[in-house]
């Protein structure tokens, strides 16, 4: 697993499209990343990028452990770690889907609490 993309305690907002849905890229010579620390995909012979959310919040993923991975691993395929390239991946223990780890061996370590469905608040 690479080493974490924020330390503990901090966030950041990820202003670009990332992760789930991948559409084609319109110049399939292209072999940049597909979404920021991402990295160059083909898939079925197309050059993809992120079509994914906006506006996610980013933070050290064991800076919510209460986060559960979704029944039967679902949308946590990768390598050695979910790839957080199936889309949300993470729930609450009320079972809502919220966040998208991203913890694979070849790409960053982070976790994407979606911003549609994820509000902070002070603690009292």
């Amino acid at each position: 697993m690479a080493a974490a993309t924020l330390p503990q305690g901090h966030y950041a907002i990820e202003t670009e499209p990332w992760g789930a849905p991948y559409v084609p890229h319109p110049d399939q010579g292209y072999t940049g990343p597909r979404q920021p620390r991402g990295h160059w995909t083909v898939d079925q012979g197309v050059t993809v990028l992120s079509a994914g959310p906006r506006g996610n919040i980013v933070i050290h993923p064991e800076d919510a452990p209460a986060l559960r991975p979704l029944p039967d691993w679902e949308n946590s395929g990768g390598c050695c770690g979910p790839s957080g390239d199936s889309g949300l991946n993470r729930a609450c223990p009320c079972g809502a889907r919220v966040a998208t780890l991203a913890a694979d061996c070849f790409g960053p370590y982070e976790l994407h609490l979606d911003a549609k469905r994820v509000h902070g608040h002070e603690l009292s």
